[in-house]
């Protein structure tokens, strides 16, 4: 049984690692600086948030984010880590090694963080493993042309003692586009201009089987892989915070995130950056905020969303007025689709607050009344307060 477990792990990471390498964002600058552009999450600096249903049923969520890189064979490659690796539990998850360009993904190894008794103690990795050479994935393939690969490579199990290791890795991997400009449902709402990628891979008499659908911008948006058995396991997007760095004393904040009946409020803040009072009272901060119903019939109505919002500081709050619009400034490839979205820009400073630095920030709740869900996209621009 054990080395039936063995056998599966090793070969369906490189099904699961190949999809997780496809959920990493834009790293484009353009328009970097004007608080009125589309949200591309950079690279480096943002986290995804998915939801995630496991094969026996039990929904959880977990995230998503580049944590530097890693040296393999001379070439260097980032580090994107899925799961949850926070402190104080440990660590469980993937984190994948790999170069990603605009349309491919290089993959050069990766690990599995998941404590199975008699194998590896909590907090250490499951399965430890590179590539004999760099496989490359192409993110934009011809349409419905199937891309084939042999991945080939070596791998640990445990904690390196079993006399079996390191284990050896062979499977035929096969992806394909079979859709472009889909729109694919997930938990912050419909998402459009998505490709979807079938794959599978066969290894040790097994078969392993994908669906990925993919933004260029926004990263892998939902996926689905059939396994473990029965069901598989599903997850799709339900956020992400991107927490940049504007310039030497700058900031530009942007977050998306869905809220609904019983749920957290959205926040996007600036004090959630370093966990620092670090904003200027003095200097203008920009604050834009868009709204819409995630459901795509109410997102088409003159429905207002049943939101409670606040732009403030730590002690003060701005004013605003939500005006309907029948275009998105953070999602361009939904304009023409026939949704509206309730915007709104603020412009403001807090020079009469008594010290300096301090905090902006933009909070959405849902209304007692709220009965749907909706989808909150929110960015600030601010300057740092000058060092004392």
């Amino acid at each position: 049984m054990l080395q039936k477990l063995k056998v599966c792990l090793l070969s369906v990471s490189v099904l699961a690692l190949g999809f997780v390498g496809m959920g990493c964002g834009s790293s484009s600058d353009e328009g970097a600086g004007s608080v009125e552009r589309p949200f591309e999450p950079a690279r480096q600096t943002a986290v995804w948030s998915f939801n995630q249903t496991k094969f026996d049923g039990v929904q959880t969520t977990f995230t998503a984010d580049w944590v530097g890189t890693k040296n393999i064979a001379g070439k260097e490659y980032g580090r994107l880590q899925a799961g949850s690796f926070g402190d104080p539990l440990p660590p469980e998850g993937t984190e994948v090694w790999i170069d990603w360009k605009e349309n491919e993904v290089t993959f050069g190894g990766g690990e599995v963080y998941f404590p199975v008794a008699g194998v590896n103690a909590p907090g250490t990795p499951l399965v430890s493993g590179t590539t004999d050479a760099p496989v490359t994935i192409d993110l934009n393939p011809p349409l419905g042309v199937p891309q084939t690969f042999q991945a080939t490579g070596s791998a640990t199990l445990g904690d390196g003692t079993d006399p079996n290791n390191p284990y050896a890795v062979d499977a035929e991997v096969t992806y394909t586009l079979v859709e472009t400009d889909v729109t694919v449902e997930t938990s912050v709402g419909d998402v459009a201009g998505c490709r979807h990628f079938t794959g599978s891979a066969s290894a040790y008499g097994m078969d392993f089987e994908g669906d990925a659908w993919y933004h260029p911008t926004l990263g892998m948006v939902a996926g689905h892989i059939n396994w473990p058995e029965p069901n598989g396991t599903t997850l799709d997007l339900l956020g992400i915070q991107d927490f940049a760095e504007g310039g030497p004393d700058t900031g530009d904040i942007q977050a998306v995130g869905v809220i609904g009946p019983g749920s957290a409020p959205f926040k996007l803040d600036t004090y959630d950056v370093n966990g620092e009072l670090d904003a200027d009272k003095d200097r203008h901060a920009k604050m834009l905020l868009e709204i819409r119903w995630a459901d795509d019939e109410m997102a088409r109505s003159d429905t207002p969303p049943a939101a409670v919002v606040e732009f403030g500081t730590l002690w003060g709050f701005f004013p605003f007025q939500l005006v309907q619009s029948p275009i998105s400034i953070f999602h361009p490839e939904e304009n023409g689709k026939g949704y509206n979205y309730w915007v709104t820009l603020v412009d403001e400073a807090a020079k009469n607050e008594s010290f300096n630095g301090i905090a902006y920030h933009i909070t959405v709740s849902p209304a007692d009344y709220a009965s749907s869900k909706m989808r909150v996209t929110a960015r600030i621009l601010y300057r740092k307060a000058p060092a004392e």
